[in-house]
């Protein structure tokens, strides 16, 4: 499969993304899989406090 011909402001978003990956220190899926789970836990505890 070839490889998608990107806009300039496609690529100026990913470079973007990438800085933002990177200082939230995240390397792989798994960071960001274990974070989105932290993430839902803190707002089932907190905020959809339970009946």
């Amino acid at each position: 499969m070839a490889r998608k011909n990107r806009t300039p402001e496609e690529n100026a978003c990913r470079e973007k993304i990438r800085a933002l990956l990177q200082m939230a220190n995240i390397c792989s899926m798994d960071d960001i899989h274990n974070r989105f789970k932290g993430a839902s836990a803190f707002l089932c505890l907190t905020i959809l406090k339970p009946w």
